[in-house]
């Protein structure tokens, strides 16, 4: 019997581990990844391709209350033509795309689109920000690499 109680706490413990910790990864998502931040509740994106070489690049971004910035100070965009050496081929900011920042909220949304070329690979790098003025919370993080439609030749 105390070998039956001890398979049974273990499969307990691992359903709790499983259930608190991130969900499946997607190849083309990050999950919303919870903190221990009095700023930052959790954060997520998703990148792809749309249709031609349109690289893809949305995130959201949860704070723990109603903050006077909640979302992203900047999106860098990387391009490869190997998947292994990156080249910064555009940063959006916040203080010239405004929508990439919400004001006095709890979440913010945002997609980005980028133009392109086939046969290389894109990803990018995410700045999320959470905070009143000079306080506050970041976190940043590169998203997966995605590779845009090969060109019909």
């Amino acid at each position: 019997m105390r070998l039956h109680n001890k398979i049974i706490a273990i499969i307990c413990s691992l359903a709790i581990l499983l259930s608190v910790g991130a969900s499946p990864v997607s190849a083309v998502s990050g999950n919303i990844t919870p903190y221990g931040s009095a700023y930052i509740n959790a954060t997520s994106w998703s990148v792809g391709g749309s249709i031609g070489t349109t690289f893809v690049v949305s995130y959201a971004i949860n704070a723990t209350s109603v903050f006077a910035d909640v979302g992203a100070t900047k999106v860098q965009i990387f391009r490869s033509s190997d998947g292994a050496n990156w080249t910064l081929m555009k940063t959006y900011n916040y203080t010239l795309v405004e929508e990439m920042m919400g004001h006095n909220k709890m979440n913010h949304t945002y997609t980005i689109k980028y133009d392109g070329v086939a046969n290389y690979y894109y990803r990018a790098k995410v700045f999320f920000w959470v905070g009143d003025g000079t306080n506050g919370d970041e976190r940043t993080y590169y998203t997966t690499t995605v590779g845009l439609p090969v060109s019909k030749s």
